[in-house]
């Protein structure tokens, strides 16, 4: 016979408005870091177009699209923050964890805005 699962919810009190809310201030960072790096090295899509191309190139029997690439950026920020969660003791873990989430946030969000652009390239010169 097994034992029967008790799941004890304890309610928080509400937060008042002017306390900091971790969600919006995580995605606040995504959106200014994302503007940055757009700054910095253009648009995601054409730097992910080219670095497709690369790798094609380099491995001369495969085709990688831009949406390739961001999956290997979201799978590789995805076993970063796994790394440093099962760490404790690595160095500067904390920030390792946090700054691995915003990029894998923003990489997802890149991965379904070239997934779309492409959709829609791919329609216009079908047309």
């Amino acid at each position: 016979m097994t034992k029967p699962i008790i799941c004890l919810k304890a309610e928080l009190p509400k937060r008042k408005r002017k306390q900091p809310d971790i969600v919006s201030d995580i995605l606040k960072e995504c959106i200014k870091v994302h503007e940055e790096r757009d700054l910095q090295y253009g648009g995601s899509y054409g730097n992910f177009t080219d670095i497709a191309c690369i790798a094609t190139m380099m491995s001369r029997n495969k085709q990688f699209t831009p949406v390739d690439i961001a999956v290997c950026m979201v799978s590789t920020k995805e076993a970063r923050y796994k790394y440093a969660l099962n760490h404790p003791d690595m160095k500067n873990r904390d920030k390792v964890i946090h700054d691995s989430l915003v990029d894998w946030i923003n990489y997802t969000a890149i991965m379904e805005n070239i997934r779309i652009l492409t959709k829609e390239a791919v329609e216009k010169i079908s047309r």
